[in-house]
């Protein structure tokens, strides 16, 4: 490797330092009336067994949310809140219905970051006390370009947790488009998931948020 070939991932990497790229994302999911997005992701459990699939997130504020999602190998989910009252049904599962709390969606389906923060931005995307990045060492990673949009990589590393993530936030909008999820002791990748469409502030029928 070259000195000027070394080079090049430290002149691509941002400026701006993590927590500052955090405040920017925190203000752009704030200011998010309605969202749809549209988004594949692969799961790898320690075995070794994967579950990959898409799912589509719409959501309107204040509390509503529905979330659909399509098994590659067969099977649906579907996890509806009304403000009051969070549902959970899937293929060959009994539904379940709890009260809402922004903390229900995470604890009944296994939500990524780019989900969560639709409803609970300032927890998520917060290094403080009892934020979701608390603990964690974040750096800036070199600024990629994936199908012609460009991206600011945070990578987040926790020795405690054994975990290396990346979040590519869109270097316009500072939106979540991708999260990938690995070991830092083994570099083994958990999870991937990629946001393919992120529709902002969209006109969404409030009958997709009813408990049927």
């Amino acid at each position: 490797m070259t000195f000027l070939t070394a080079l090049v991932p430290l002149l691509l990497r941002s400026e701006q330092t993590p927590e500052e790229i955090l405040a920017k994302s925190r203000h752009a999911y704030e200011q998010l009336s309605t969202a749809k997005v549209s988004e594949k992701f692969t799961v790898t459990d320690e075995s070794g067994k994967e579950l990959a699939g898409t799912a589509v997130l719409s959501m309107k504020r204040p509390g509503k949310m529905n979330v659909s999602i399509e098994y590659a190998k067969g099977g649906t989910a579907e996890l509806v809140s009304d403000g009051e009252h969070v549902r959970l049904t899937a293929t060959k599962k009994k539904p379940r219905m709890v009260p809402y709390s922004k903390s229900a969606f995470g604890k009944m389906l296994p939500l990524n970051i780019e989900a969560l923060c639709l409803l609970d931005w300032e927890h998520e995307l917060s290094t403080a006390k009892d934020g979701g990045m608390e603990g964690g060492t974040l750096t800036i990673g070199a600024e990629r370009t994936v199908n012609g949009r460009k991206f600011v990589v945070i990578e987040e590393k926790s020795k405690a947790d054994d975990v290396k993530d990346e979040y590519y936030f869109d270097a316009e909008t500072f939106l979540i488009w991708k999260v990938v999820d690995a070991s830092l002791r083994t570099g083994k990748v958990y999870s991937t998931t990629e946001v393919f469409d992120f529709a902002v502030n969209p006109a969404l029928a409030d009958s997709i948020f009813k408990l049927h």
